[in-house]
């Protein structure tokens, strides 16, 4: 019986692992495991996958000007808005305070732009609440596709989507999409 409850207990602390408790998006862990399934089948059956990474520009000063709680409101209710404007195949998962994930199947590069756009679009929607009244948090989306001559394992393609969300010059909002 104690067996049992701990095994219990062990999955139920996976599983919470397995989500971001503010927002509900996916956790590093997962993201992980996703990029390794997902390359694997693009690569077995020759299609394509793409990862698009966003976030604030100054999330410190957002925090500050928000609050910890109302930033929390603002970060759940923008998740949940990003996710209505992806595909049920489409994975987002949180990476640190400030940087999420988007892992999405079958995609190319032009597909990868209609989606950073999509976000764009709900990003720039959904404001956050501030005491002095709504702000607009500045946003960059970077992203990579895979395959690509630089892209040939899951740790490639979060580092090619990083680097062109950090190649994005900060203090602007700013999209820019993974170029070959």
């Amino acid at each position: 019986e104690y067996r049992a409850r701990l095994e219990a207990a062990e999955e139920e602390l996976q599983q919470l692992r397995a989500l971001d408790p503010v927002t509900g998006a996916g956790t590093y862990s997962q993201l992980k495991a996703s990029l390794d399934s997902e390359l694997a089948r693009s690569r077995r059956y020759g299609r394509t996958s793409a990862a698009l990474m966003f976030g604030f520009d100054d999330d410190q000063g957002v925090r500050q000007s928000l609050g910890r709680e109302a930033c929390d409101r603002y970060l759940t209710r923008l998740v949940q808005e990003i996710r209505g404007a992806l595909r049920g195949a489409d994975r987002l998962f949180r990476m640190s305070a400030d940087e999420f994930v988007m892992l999405l199947s079958e995609t190319d590069l032009k597909g990868a732009k209609v989606v950073a756009d999509r976000i764009w679009t709900v990003c720039d929607a959904v404001p956050a609440e501030s005491s002095g009244g709504p702000i607009k948090p500045k946003m960059r989306i970077g992203g990579a596709i895979f395959p690509h001559e630089r892209v040939r394992s899951s740790e490639d393609l979060l580092r090619e989507a990083h680097k062109s969300y950090r190649a994005l010059q900060t203090g602007a909002a700013q999209k820019f999409v993974f170029e070959p």
